[in-house]
């Protein structure tokens, strides 16, 4: 009987406990204030949009370029916002390729937001320590075809390919163009400007920055594409990679 008592006390004091505790009712979750982050990536040739492999498009100086490939990588990702508020994104590579466009970048609050930076390469923590058999797709990081590796850690990643061809003006033919960007000193930085008005997002909506990638305003940069035709590597033509790489913070802008 003493054994029987002792159960139904315990009961009764469990009883009340849950009662006091609501172990009866369903926990209440408050949804978060969290959205989704998204950037489009529109490549271009000055004006014209590149939706053709290897079409030549005429710049507003007579130039024109047809794109092959035209890929780079994408890192240290942020956005502000109207707070002065910098959102980043360590750890995410995205890879921008003539098919890709759209790209996940990471999770941000709900709210208004006026400016996003982004670096065009491969950190140098993350450049001089892997190499891409040291992942596996979808990673970026991985092997790509065409390659973005330059073979050897002291190089490291290939931050931006562009293969193709050019000309200087409507008299001369085009040339074949093959520029390749990499190692630690010229991983680029981008700003851009504050845009006017905010990009604002809702509580569990997403957010697209539409971002155009002028190549043609790019490659202004080189004076002359059949006496520069290539920097592979480039410690073959170091001159030339460093005044590509000196435009990259220039060409990118928003779309709208």
């Amino acid at each position: 009987m003493k054994y029987l008592l002792s159960v139904s006390s315990l009961i009764i004091i469990l009883f009340l406990v849950c009662g006091n505790t609501a172990c009866n009712k369903p926990s209440i979750v408050t949804p978060t204030d969290t959205s989704t982050l998204f950037l489009d990536l529109h490549t271009f040739v000055d004006s014209n949009a590149v939706d053709s492999s290897g079409h030549l498009y005429t710049d507003t100086k007579g130039r024109a370029i047809a794109l092959n490939v035209a890929q780079f990588y994408i890192s240290n990702i942020s956005i502000t916002n109207t707070s002065g508020r910098i959102f980043t994104f360590p750890g995410t590579y995205l890879l921008k390729t003539l098919g890709t466009n759209t790209f996940l970048a990471g999770t941000i609050q709900a709210g208004n937001y006026v400016s996003i930076a982004f670096n065009v390469g491969i950190d140098p923590a993350t450049n001089d320590a892997t190499i891409p058999s040291n992942y596996t797709p979808p990673s970026p990081l991985a092997p790509q075809t065409p390659s973005m590796w330059f073979g050897s850690m002291t190089e490291g990643y290939i931050f931006m390919k562009i293969a193709g061809s050019a000309r200087d003006n409507t008299s001369n033919p085009a040339v074949p163009i093959s520029y390749q960007i990499g190692s630690d000193r010229l991983y680029e930085t981008v700003v851009l400007p504050t845009h006017n008005p905010a990009y604002t997002v809702g509580i569990r909506q997403s957010l697209t920055v539409h971002i155009t990638c002028d190549y043609g305003k790019l490659l202004r940069t080189v004076n002359n594409f059949a006496s520069n035709p290539t920097t592979d590597t480039y410690l073959t033509n170091p001159n030339l990679a460093n005044t590509i790489a000196a435009g990259i913070p220039n060409m990118f802008y928003y779309q709208n």
